[in-house]
C-alpha cells in the first residue's frame, strides 16, 4: 500500500488528520512507512483499518510526531482507524509484530482529552480477540 494511499485513507477517516495539511500529512505518513511505523489491513485492494505505533522512552517524547526510540518501553499509538472491529485487533498484532512487547501502551483519547497509559499485557488482552 502506497503512502499517497495511506494518506488519503486516513484524511477521509480522521478528524485528526483532516486538520493536517495534505502536503504534511503524505510527508509524516511516508516517514512512518520508512521506519515500518504504520500498519494497515485491507480487504483485497481495499483499506479496512490503519494504525501507527512507535515505541517511545516518555509520554513526552511522544509529543513530537517524528520522534521514535527503538529501545523505548511504551508503545505510543498516534492513531488507530478501523472500518472492522475485528481489523482493530489484527492492526495491534502488527504493532507487536513490528515492535516486540512493550510494559506500557499509550495514546491520546480524543474523547475525553485524556492520555491513557496502560500495562501492556492488560491492554493487549482487552484489545484483541485472543488476547496475548
Amino acid at each position: 500500500m502506497t503512502a499517497l494511499k495511506i494518506a488519503a485513507f486516513l484524511r477521509r477517516n480522521s478528524p485528526m488528520c483532516r486538520e493536517w495539511p495534505k502536503e504534511e500529512l503524505v510527508r509524516w505518513v511516508r516517514w512512518l512507512c520508512a521506519i515500518e511505523a504504520v500498519a494497515v489491513v485491507t480487504n483485497g485492494k481495499r483499506l479496512q483499518a490503519v494504525g501507527v505505533a512507535r515505541p517511545v522512552c516518555s509520554i513526552a517524547e511522544a509529543a513530537n510526531w517524528y520522534r521514535v526510540s527503538p529501545g523505548g518501553t511504551i508503545l505510543w499509538v498516534d492513531l488507530a482507524v478501523s472500518h472492522n472491529p475485528r481489523a482493530t485487533g489484527d492492526l495491534l498484532r502488527i504493532a507487536r509484530q513490528r515492535w516486540g512487547e512493550r510494559l506500557m501502551v499509550a495514546f491520546y483519547r480524543q474523547k475525553w482529552a485524556k492520555t491513557e497509559v496502560l500495562p501492556w499485557r492488560y491492554f493487549m488482552g482487552r484489545f484483541t480477540k485472543e488476547g496475548i
